[in-house]
């Protein structure tokens, strides 16, 4: 809508503060972690929840075995309150925008408006979509010369990101780990490179640590050279926030 609606980040995040409060008050009764599979978000595929004392993760094996939601009950807050860039029906409109409309004196409208209005030429340039659900864990074995504009233009062939995962799971219920592996190919300059990747989530639930440990293996005949990469996407929107990498501190921006 015009002022922003699910896009405007304290919105979901107000909604998620409640939520997980309620959740934390109903698994009062069951402090012991519980590691559960079922479709947890209606979209017809399993997901894998890890509930623990301090957070609560959920893993989608179907869309990259990446991490879709991570509350930290302390808190009150979804780390992974994120976004994907999708396609709006208004987006046509700006593409199509008349130059009479352009510029912020050319008129007035309400909510219910039907024209979309830009404030300064080129906002159309912007557009870019993902081709795979956002989150965190998501992998990527990318050309070694890949410059970060490319990669963020979508222009990389993803054969792990957004790609079904196997799972295997722990016998024990209250375990707070999880293993996935692909195996797959990706494309590196026009040839196919094919690889193996595993990972491992492993929750401390007396510590509130989140481990994530990696195997890569290149499974062809030829070597391979190429850069291996982590994609991460937190929901961090304050500039104040605390955030370090790799013991340093960090802007949160």
């Amino acid at each position: 809508g015009v002022f922003g609606g699910a896009y405007l980040p304290h919105i979901r995040r107000a909604n998620f503060t409640h939520l997980i409060a309620a959740e934390a008050i109903a698994h009062q009764s069951r402090p012991a972690p519980v590691t559960a599979v079922r479709d947890l978000d209606g979209d017809g595929t399993a997901e894998i929840e890890i509930a623990t004392p301090s957070m609560v993760l959920w893993i989608d094996p179907a869309r990259g075995g990446g991490i879709i939601e991570w509350d930290w009950r302390r808190a009150r807050v979804n780390l992974a309150n994120v976004l994907t860039r999708r396609a709006e029906t208004y987006h046509r409109q700006l593409i199509e925008v008349r130059p009479e409309q352009r510029g912020p004196d050319a008129g007035h409208d309400t909510i219910h408006t039907t024209q979309v209005r830009v404030k300064e030429p080129g906002l159309d340039r912007l557009l870019v979509y993902d081709r795979y659900r956002r989150a965190s864990f998501l992998d990527h074995i990318l050309p070694r010369e890949v410059t970060l504009d490319r990669f963020a233009a979508g222009e990389i062939d993803h054969g792990f990101a957004g790609r079904p995962y196997a799972v295997e799971l722990p016998k024990s219920r209250g375990a707070t780990h999880v293993s996935l592996v692909r195996a797959s190919e990706a494309r590196l300059d026009g040839a196919a490179a094919p690889a193996r990747v595993e990972k491992r989530f492993s929750v401390e639930a007396t510590e509130g640590i989140l481990r994530a440990a990696y195997r890569v293996t290149n499974t062809g005949g030829a070597s391979l050279q190429a850069r291996f990469a982590i994609e991460t996407n937190w929901a961090i929107t304050d500039p104040a926030s605390s955030v370090r990498l790799d013991g340093a501190p960090a802007p949160a921006g």
